[in-house]
Order: structure tokens, then sequence, then C-alpha cells
């Protein structure tokens, strides 16, 4: 929540977030976009401090934006559209990208020497996905799922792991025919593992969120930072940070459709 510590000129603004691996990879990964605010902000004679927090799950995330206990976030587009849902005066400050396209990619995999082709081979096998709420992880897999004809009761089982890591270590390991994981991490952890992709999912990307009481002077001084930050920008953060694995562009939300849009996807 935002602050300002007595008898100093000091604004704190509380970042929040949710890990799709480690919390402590998560954290080299954001570290540097946290630096890269905090030090764009202090412009001009201002002065503010950010810090981040890293929630263990995306509805603690989620929670703590919408109640306003938190001051920023960034928010997957489901994430996203379920703090709407509690929170209609959130404020939605930028997008990111990933390259041009504006969109990230996930991937539902499964081992290299499986005999599983099209997704409508899943039939009869065992699936794990992320958390119930992840955009890649978990939601557009499912949606995947269903177009091809492919329902929850015809899997042997599926469960939700959590982290995209830990889906992919286990596939990896055989402890599941297949899993669903964002490109990112996919690409991090899949190298050795003997995987192989079926299917790729599009998605809108993340979302930077403010609380709606946060005065319009800090909501401003973000999207100004936020905006400004370019991909040789958070090249020069990363140096600091070798585990930060994809500089991101950010772009004007002018537009809530694509993610609106995600309101209508089916689940398992």
């Amino acid at each position: 929540m935002l602050y300002a510590l007595p008898g100093w000129a000091l604004t704190t603004l509380v970042f929040a977030t949710y890990p799709s691996e480690r919390p402590s990879e998560e954290l080299v990964k954001l570290e540097p976009i946290r630096g890269a605010i905090e030090t764009a902000l202090n412009v001009n004679g201002e002065s503010y401090r950010v810090v981040m927090r890293i929630f263990t799950t995306y509805d603690e995330a989620i929670e703590a934006v919408s109640s306003g206990s938190v001051d920023f976030a960034r928010l997957g587009p489901v994430s996203y559209v379920r703090a709407r849902l509690r929170n209609h005066g959130l404020q939605l400050m930028v997008k990111e990208s990933q390259g041009d396209s504006g969109f990230l990619k996930g991937y539902i995999f499964v081992p290299a020497d499986s005999p599983v082709q099209r997704l409508e081979d899943l039939r009869g096998r065992r699936i794990a996905f992320g958390e119930p709420g992840s955009t890649t992880g978990a939601y557009l897999a499912q949606a995947a799922l269903i177009d091809a004809g492919v329902f929850g009761k015809d899997l042997a089982s599926y469960n939700f792991l959590g982290r995209h890591d830990k889906v992919v270590y286990a596939v990896g390991a055989g402890a599941y025919d297949a899993g669903a994981a964002n490109e990112v991490t996919y690409r991090k952890y899949g190298p050795g593992k003997n995987l192989r992709e079926i299917h790729t999912l599009l998605s809108p990307a993340h979302a930077w969120v403010a609380r709606k009481a946060l005065p319009v002077k800090h909501v401003s001084a973000l999207r100004q930072v936020l905006l400004g930050l370019r991909t040789e920008d958070l090249a020069r953060f990363r140096r600091l940070a070798a585990a930060f694995h994809q500089a991101r562009r950010l772009y004007p939300y002018d537009s809530r459709i694509e993610l609106e849009n995600l309101k209508g996807k089916p689940l398992l």
C-alpha cells in the first residue's frame, strides 16, 4: 500500500506479482524491471521507492490488487479479468508485448517418444496443468482440448500442479503424458527432457494494473515510466541478472477487448 515515511518526501509503491516458476527465479527475472521502474520514477525531484511482493498463488495476487492492499500489479490475462470482476475500478495502465505481435505463446507438449500427435490423441491420457487460473497453463489449454472434442471425462486423469516449471519437470519425468506451460518457462526448463510440442496457444500479453484508489499523480507517473521502458533499456538491467530471460516492450491499453474476450472461454 502506498505510504510516505514521516520526515521524508518519499513515496513507497508496492508492486505485486505471482510466480510461473520458483519464486527465487521470479525475483531474479523481475528485479531488473522493478529497479528500472524505481530509477525512472526518481526524476525531477521526485522520490519513490518500489517494493515487490511475489505472492505464492494467483488468487493471492488478485485479491491483493482488487482489495487495494498493493498499489499495482502485473497480471496475466485471465487474472486481470478475474480481478476486474472483483473490482471494476482497477486502472489498466499498459500491456506487455512479446515481439511485435502483442501476444505471448504457450504450448501443450508431450514426451518426444510419445505416440500422441494431435490433441485428439490425448483421450485416455494423464495431463498436467499449471494454476487453475493460468491463461496458458490451464485456461487456453483446456479451451483447446474442448475445441478438439476432448473433455475432462475423456482423460485418464488431470491435475493442477501450480507453477509452469513443475509441469515441465513432471512431463519430462514421465509422471504425465502431456502438459501445458508458457513458452518462456517451457524453453527454459524443457531442453534435455526430450519434450515435443503438439499445439501452440496464443494469449494476450500481461497487463499492468493499478489499484482503484491510487492517486492519478502516481498512476500517470507509472504509466509514463512503463511506456518509456524499451527492450534496449531493460537489456542494460538484464545484464545485472542473467536469468531475466525476455526483455519486454510495453504498450498503452487502448482497448480491453482482447482480455474481455477471454471471459467466454470454456473450462474443463
